[in-house]
């Protein structure tokens, strides 16, 4: 997986359009899963949050992350 992460991420850049001041919605892959969290480093990365009651939420993801019980992570609550 980790290949075809890296193709993805150098596609992405390739294609431009993710900037400094771009936000970039990105996942926590699971091991079976291409990690593409790198694309979002050139941009503003954000992740969602599932909390115990109510639907997702976005947070930015360079802040204080916890392990959902599901195995990924996730920006804690009351993230920013």
């Amino acid at each position: 997986m980790a290949d075809l992460g890296s193709g993805i991420v150098d596609a992405l850049r390739r294609w431009g359009a993710i900037g400094s001041g771009t936000r970039v919605l990105v996942y926590d892959a699971l091991d079976d899963e291409p990690d593409v969290f790198a694309a979002a480093a050139d941009g503003v990365p954000l992740l969602t949050r599932t909390p115990a009651e109510g639907g997702l939420t976005v947070h930015r993801a360079d802040g204080e992350l916890e392990r959902h019980d599901l195995g990924f992570l996730q920006p804690v609550a009351g993230a920013a």
